[in-house]
């Protein structure tokens, strides 16, 4: 026990009536006599001394509620949890003097609302709580404090962690927060004080922040007798007070239920609730697709066979052992019989000589011996007969398991002849039922088409076509209006004279912004407007790196106070109104490089470095002598990821000694390394500038800095900062061209046109899928006529047969079903299970991508699984099998890649990513071009003077030459650099999100299906749930200067309109 404290009582604290019965409502309950008894004396001491005082001690399962008390009270009885089931089941009160104050302490110890007791809910807890309160409130005492517990050894602060501090705070109300004290506990568990701190930071500026700005008392507990005698002193100096609940029940006359506690556990209960409904739903909708199909049936029928035959082989394997085995006994037992008759007829020859020599010798002797003899004879014989009834008995049990194994044996023969009867039949009624599906969806189509004919063209038929004009191809009818044309710069995309009725290309851009950016192509140098031409670098009074960076704070304050609107009518607000990157004093830093990797433009391309790159780059590490670098690539190999460049000499058809330049205008192929701190900073590490089919023709540097937190001052290592703008200028190429125009732009249109050739109006595929194309078409047509050729192609270092090959490689390379989120991820070294890690809770780009696949395919799945019961169904489709075609064919879409759909698993994936290309993937590698790359120092598309071909040349380089390098003296140049990106990277309005679609999906009742009216009021509020989530993991990411918002429902646009 404490010097300082004596322990007066340990009781239950739930009251009873006088006579022993339990109070009714929120009056309370008792286990005992004992305990009524005395939490009538705790009331009536209450009544006697107003100095006694109350604590409420509360928290998480496992905090160190019980090892606080213990150490309160010096009690060893207070049981400490270590297991999985909570120790505090119930409300208990320990009383105990303190000797100091001369006061009567009560601690009230409560459970935890995550307690894992099979039969104790939240429910429960919070009645048993609410009961306590109210009681001590009937009896009028008041609480002085109540400790809350938090472990600072948890490294996230999960989402049952954040329903109980919410539960907590609405049972407290705002005006408790000065009476609370909340601990955090398992200091000792911490792997060092850096990070403890780290967290006990965040806890106070975020989660625990309303507390802190209430009143309460932030302690770190170091689990001794001195430290919880701290809270005591503390709590001590407190006027006690009524909590909210109290408060609500006895002075609002609210019930539990309409109280802020109460409705927040109601939130929970309907939220588990709806979770379980959709197992249900998910679990209802497995069960049908575990329909076997014919192929199926057939395989397991014949698995079937094949194990019956393998029984019956080794059940007559053991008969035929059992008969050799009876064999061998029966001739051990001749054997046993031909020796005891050579062993008797020895006995009688003895006896006989004996008896001859006795009768000699002996005389009167001979009788005594006979009767040994006799003796012998006799136990000889029950020897024999005691040996043959053993044999005897083995001999028929072993007839006997014969007997049994012969009678399984047929046994099994009969049940495997019934099952394959009834196979056999099973297999005539669904190869009937197909025969019936494909019968019916001939029928289905004839009908539909004749009905096509019959009504009215400008209510069924796709505008602007006032006819359905349909071919009979190999696999069912296709659209005629919508065609195919194949071309050697671009991948299969609809045919130009389909265009002209789509919708006109500057009503899909930004006016303005296509007015300015048609200026700069059609005017050069001088002849440049004064205003646009003050927005480009001066090359005269540009000496530093800072100059570029002044001017870039100049232009953002000048366009915030609307210096230009009346100079240029239509110019409105212009590419520097909004912040870019280059206003951030550290943007050329390591930590803002890599985390451009994560939630930059383009996030989707890091990835785990295979074992060929470790090894190449250990070797250039040993002749550069970093033995540092050397040593963390062998340690730490899971954790090293690369930015692979490298192929783009392969892509553009170009050998590896080909300088990839034009007109003044230098390209490269890096090779960039990081290494994944444990913490979650992704730090570079090394960097080719251009890769030339080996390490020894290409120019490879190491960091200096090894780690994120080695110092150095970043700003003055001129070379690294170039070999950072080398990595830029390769992801420029990557990410505009390939994972923008042809991953998302154009692999899209290939689904559209085959769609469109494919599906009826009224196909529900169709249905799902036409909200999130709305101006693609047009928007493609005018990348191909105007985009590329005009503009992209002159702003890389690229000659033009160099940038329709890349394109055309990366359209081949695209794999379907690879780039599945779950999939992509997965291979890509992020497992989806474990994005919620501290290790990677920098990469915002996957946590919030790999929800919304999820929320999509809810969505997706809910529609189709009440439109399509079976795999059947699915594979009986022939507007599905003709859409595979046509999207498969060499004269059609030329995808490879996708599959030929069969199964309703298949189906919804393909609509999912159809659906995840258009609207959030497109969103996330498009809205950041503004902030990213209008700054041109931080990711030009292209350099302008020779990159260095030896190490000694990249170590030279001062700052001249990274202004040498950037189009400082091309202000055309400059301005279609900056003015790109933020063209290509307007936010779409209001109406065109896919929160807005789903919120007016929901409410329409004729032209919608009922079924996508119901899945997308669901899709609706996972999407406002995904809004906080977005934030959230915003929130939670290291660089708090730049958001991470993209992927906010809200913002996020429902298909490709820019």
């Amino acid at each position: 026990m404490s010097a300082k404290y004596s322990q007066t009582q340990v009781v239950a604290a739930t009251p009873r009536h006088d006579d022993g019965t339990r109070m009714s409502g929120f009056q309370g309950s008792s286990q005992s006599k004992t305990s009524d008894k005395s939490s009538q004396a705790i009331g009536r001491s209450a009544h006697r001394q107003q100095d006694d005082v109350v604590i409420a001690v509360m928290g998480n399962t496992g905090t160190g509620k019980s090892s606080l008390i213990k150490l309160l009270t010096g009690s060893s009885a207070i049981a400490i949890g270590n297991s999985l089931d909570s120790h505090t089941s119930n409300i208990h009160i320990i009383r105990f003097l303190d000797h100091t104050s001369g006061r009567t302490i009560t601690i009230v110890d409560t459970p935890g609302f995550d307690d894992s007791r099979e039969n104790l809910t939240d429910t429960d807890i919070l009645k048993k709580i609410t009961k306590f309160l109210l009681s001590e409130y009937d009896k009028d005492r008041k609480l002085n404090g109540l400790v809350y517990l938090q472990r600072i050894s948890d490294p996230r602060f999960g989402g049952q962690a954040k329903r109980n501090l919410k539960m907590f705070r609405n049972l407290c109300g705002a005006e408790t927060y000065k009476n609370i004290v909340i601990l955090t506990t398992f200091w000792d568990k911490v792997a060092n004080e850096r990070e403890g701190a780290q967290r006990e930071e965040q806890l106070k500026n975020k989660y625990f922040k309303d507390l802190v700005d209430g009143g309460a008392h932030f302690v770190r507990h170091d689990r001794t007798v001195e430290g919880s005698h701290t809270v005591l002193k503390h709590i001590l100096t407190l006027s006690p007070t009524n909590i909210q609940i109290q408060h609500e029940i006895r002075v609002e006359g609210k019930t539990l239920e309409d109280t802020a506690a109460g409705s927040v556990h109601r939130e929970e209960v309907e939220r588990i609730i709806a979770k379980h409904k959709e197992e249900l739903n998910e679990l209802k909708a497995e069960m049908e697709k575990l329909m076997v199909l014919n192929a199926s049936f057939r395989r397991e029928l014949e698995e079937e066979r094949a194990r019956a035959r393998r029984n019956l082989e080794r059940w007559e394997k053991e008969k035929s052992d059992l008969s050799n085995g009876l064999g061998e006994v029966r001739n051990e037992q001749a054997r046993v019989e031909v020796d005891v008759a050579r062993e008797q007829k020895d006995r009688e020859k003895l006896s006989q000589d004996q008896e001859r020599d006795w009768s000699s010798r002996l005389g009167s002797h001979a009788r005594d011996h006979e009767v040994a003899i006799k003796d012998i004879q006799d136990q000889l014989d029950q020897e024999k007969r005691k040996r043959q009834e053993s044999e005897l008995r083995s001999l028929e049990d072993v007839e006997k398991k014969m007997r049994e194994i012969e009678e399984e044996a047929r046994v099994a023969k009969a049940r495997m002849d019934k099952d394959r009867m009834v196979r056999e039949e099973e297999m005539e009624r669904i190869q009937g039922e197909q025969d019936s599906i494909m019968r019916e969806t001939e029928e289905m189509l004839r009908r539909e088409n004749e009905r096509i004919e019959r009504e009215d063209p400008e209510v069924d038929c796709p505008p602007p076509y006032e006819t359905i004009d349909r071919d009979i191809g190999p696999l069912g009818p296709v659209n005629k209006a919508f065609r195919f044309a194949q071309s050697e710069r671009y991948p299969p995309h609809l045919k130009v004279s389909e265009l002209k009725n789509l919708l006109a290309l500057p009503t899909i851009f930004n006016f303005t912004a296509l007015l300015d950016t048609t200026v700069i192509l059609f005017c050069e140098g001088e002849r440049l407007p004064p205003t646009l031409l003050s927005m480009a670098p001066d090359s005269a009074t540009t000496h530093t790196m800072q100059d570029l960076v002044n001017q870039n704070h100049v232009l953002h304050e000048e366009s915030r106070q609307d210096r230009f609107k009346n100079q240029i009518p239509l110019f409105n607000q212009g590419m520097f109104f909004n912040k870019n990157i280059g206003l951030r004093d550290d943007w050329y830093c390591d930590a803002a490089f890599g985390q451009q990797q994560f939630t930059g433009t383009n996030p989707t391309t890091i990835k785990t470095a295979p074992r060929r790159w470790l090894d190449t780059f250990t070797s250039v590490a040993e002749s550069q002598q970093r033995a540092d670098i050397i040593e963390l690539l062998a340690e730490d190999t899971s954790n090293i990821y690369i930015q692979d460049y490298s192929y783009f000499r392969s892509a553009l058809n170009a050998s590896p000694q080909v300088e990839l330049s034009c007109d003044g205008r230098y390209a490269c192929a890096s090779v960039v390394l990081f290494h994944l701190e444990p913490e979650g900073k992704l730090h570079p590490l090394a960097i080719t500038l251009d890769y030339r089919g080996s390490m020894e023709e290409s120019v490879t540097m190491f960091n200096r800095r090894i780690t994120s937190s080695t110092y150095g001052d970043e700003s003055v290592d001129w070379p690294w900062r170039y070999a950072k703008m080398c990595a830029q200028v390769s992801d420029w190429l990557r990410h505009e061209v390939g994972i923008h125009l042809v991953n998302t732009h154009l692999v899209e249109e290939v689904i559209i046109v085959a769609a469109k050739r494919a599906f009826s109006p009224g196909h529900v595929v169709l249905r799902l899928l036409e909200p999130h194309w709305n101006s693609t078409l047009p928007l493609n047509g005018g990348a191909r006529e105007t985009l590329v050729p005009k503009i992209i192609i002159p702003m890389t270092g690229l000659k033009p047969d160099h940038v329709y090959a890349f394109i055309k490689s990366t359209f081949s390379r695209f794999d379907w079903r690879g780039l599945y989120v779950p999939n992509d991820l997965l291979s890509r070294g992020f497992p989806p299970e474990q994005l919620d890690e501290p290790k990677f809770h920098n990469y915002g780009y996957a946590r919030n991508i790999y929800r919304m696949w999820e929320i999509i395919r809810k969505f997706v799945s809910t529609v189709l699984c009440d439109v399509y019961r079976s795999d059947l169904q699915v594979a009986g489709d022939l507007s599905l099998a003709t859409f595979c075609q046509e999207v498969r064919s060499h004269t059609g879409g030329q995808l490879n890649s996708f599959p030929r759909i069969q199964t309703l698993e298949e189906l919804i994936d393909f609509v999912t990513m159809s659906i995840h290309i258009a609207s959030p993937q497109h969103t996330a590698v498009n809205y950041l071009q503004q902030y990213y790359q209008t700054f041109i120092p931080n990711k030009p598309s292209a350099l302008y003077a020779p990159i260095p071909r030896s190490l000694d040349q990249l170590e030279a380089l001062e700052e001249e030459d990274l202004l040498l390098a950037l189009p400082v003296h091309k202000p055309r140049d400059w301005l279609l650099m900056a003015h790109v990106p933020y063209l290509l990277s307007f936010e779409v309005p209001d109406d065109g999100t896919i929160l807005y679609y789903a919120a007016q999906t929901s409410e329409r009742t004729s032209s919608t299906l009922p079924v996508i009216n119901t899945a997308a009021r669901i899709l609706r509020d996972d999407l406002v749930n995904f809004i906080h989530t977005v934030a959230e993991n915003s929130a939670e990411l290291d660089d708090q200067q730049t958001p991470y918002l993209v992927m906010d429902p809200s913002k996020t646009a429902i298909s490709i309109l820019i």
